[in-house]
């Protein structure tokens, strides 16, 4: 009797499923439905400031994705965002830094049952700055995304950018400061930003990716996650991943630490082998230094580099190879 009854619930899934095909079911249809339902209750806000009183940005937010972008207008900072009855946003502008927050954290994460809570989730908050202005940003996003979506460069003070869950992408940027960006369960994306000061990335889960990149120090840590370098110019560079590769192209650096468990290493760095004095090991991986392979690790030997390149790979093989 059970094993009929088990029979009978499988075909009766099976016919479902087979009805909902016929009918054109659509999970993309059923998404897209239920955003627009969920957005239903929410209203389109708009918060603007005098530009020239604001020194600092600054976003703590859960849910919902936070870009910042340029405006030709020089005079004023402009917050646009949504909320509903029961999701609002408190949006401020007080002692020269422009804030925003939920305005009932504690109501919004009581809601445990997701259903209710992420489907309403609002429009993402934008900000929008004088395309000359020099800010300093302080931005978190929990389980949403964080941006810099900027055509010309921006310049900026400092960046501290925290998100989980979700990606982090700075692109058209110049710091005069530091640059610290962390993001749990999602990627770091970097391109076409300078920085004065050091710029440091953590992740996990995920992969770091930087392109033309410059800083006097740049540090990159990844968990289960690769990291990518092109065209990334610095004094001091440190990069560590875990089950994943390192991938450099065209780096140019004065000293250079590689360490990357069970993943692969390999790229090319601007000069000559003779400029470096390096250590370059694997655990039970190769090694190839411009093309000739060494025997479980490379050492150079003789004169006294200005320029260090340590590199330490496991389960994996490493291949650099130099280029002018």
């Amino acid at each position: 009797m059970k094993k009929v009854s088990l029979f009978a619930i499988a075909t009766g899934i099976v016919l479902i499923i087979i009805a909902l095909v016929w009918s054109g079911f659509s999970w993309h249809r059923i998404h897209d439905d239920v955003q627009r339902i969920g957005r239903e209750d929410y209203t389109n806000k708009q918060a603007t400031f005098e530009s020239s009183s604001i020194q600092n940005i600054k976003v703590n937010v859960d849910d919902v994705s936070v870009t910042i972008k340029t405006r030709a207008d020089a005079n004023h900072v402009t917050v646009t965002y949504s909320q509903s009855k029961t999701d609002k946003f408190k949006v401020t502008g007080s002692n020269g830094t422009v804030s925003v927050s939920r305005a009932d954290t504690a109501a919004h994460s009581r809601d445990g049952l997701c259903i209710f809570r992420c489907v309403g989730n609002p429009d993402p908050i934008t900000i929008y700055v004088p395309a000359q202005s020099v800010y300093g940003y302080d931005l978190t996003a929990n389980d949403a995304p964080v941006a810099f979506n900027t055509t010309d460069i921006l310049q900026t003070r400092t960046v501290h950018v925290v998100s989980s869950d979700s990606s982090v992408q700075l692109q058209n940027l110049s710091t005069d400061g530091p640059l610290s960006l962390t993001s749990s369960n999602g990627s770091i994306r970097l391109q076409s930003v300078k920085a004065s000061g050091t710029i440091g990335l953590i992740s996990s889960d995920a992969s770091n990716v930087l392109l033309h990149v410059q800083a006097p120090s740049i540090t990159s840590r990844t968990d289960n996650g690769s990291a990518t370098l092109d065209s990334v110019t610095t004094q001091n560079l440190t990069v560590n991943t875990s089950d994943a590769s390192i991938v450099l192209n065209r780096l140019v650096a004065t000293h250079i630490s590689l360490t990357s468990d069970n993943g692969g290493i390999s790229g090319t760095i601007a000069g000559s082998k003779d400029d470096y004095d390096s250590k370059i090991s694997s655990d039970n991986g190769g090694i190839w230094v411009d093309g000739v392979a060494y025997n479980g690790a490379y050492f150079s030997n003789g004169g006294k580099p200005a320029k260090s390149l340590i590199v330490k790979a496991s389960d994996a093989s490493v291949t650099i190879t130099f280029v002018k």
